[in-house]
């Protein structure tokens, strides 16, 4: 059932370093052109239907809502050159085209209520197949890489967390990886 997100999920967590889950449910909606920062991914909260008298999300289905892990994880993440490179403004066309509303719609929630939970155990087994025997490289490892090259470029540890969803100002959670 991972269908394009096998190609999307760890690419964007790459070039993003958002997690697997915020990642799993982006809307179509979410991918937005600003006039400074080109295209942004925002990532908030999508609350299931009882809370729709809260947020003006319902083009939004059910199966694709999921609550952020902390008030931090809501964020406006830029979208890099490469990302638009590799065709995601073509693939977000082509959804638009079979009209999709979100980034996956072929992903389900697993028995735990996560959308990304069954993209992450058929990526455990896809490593593994190409011989990737370390336990220490998996799906996470895209954020992690993107924290790591940031680090290396010299970018002030609030803006890492910043970006990364954790928290604002500096601290131990991303100084921890």
């Amino acid at each position: 059932q991972s269908g394009e997100a096998s190609y999307w999920i760890p690419v964007l967590m790459y070039y993003t370093g958002a997690r697997p889950e915020e990642l799993a449910g982006l809307a179509l909606s979410d991918l937005v052109k600003g006039p400074k920062l080109s295209w942004s991914l925002s990532i908030v909260d999508r609350p299931c239907d009882d809370d729709l008298d809260l947020f003006d999300d319902d083009e939004v289905p059910e199966s694709h809502r999921r609550t952020l892990k902390n008030a931090g994880s809501i964020r406006r993440v830029p979208v890099a050159q490469e990302l638009i490179d590799l065709g995601l403004l073509r693939y977000v066309e082509w959804l638009r085209a079979r009209k999709a509303t979100v980034f996956f719609p072929t992903l389900k929630k697993d028995f735990h209520g996560k959308l990304s939970g069954s993209f992450s155990k058929f990526f455990g087994r896809h490593k593994r197949a190409l011989g990737i025997k370390d336990k220490r490289k998996v799906l996470y490892s895209f954020r992690h890489c993107m924290k790591d090259m940031l680090e290396v470029a010299g970018v002030p540890s609030k803006y890492l967390q910043r970006l990364l969803g954790h928290t604002t100002g500096d601290g131990k959670v991303t100084d921890g990886y």
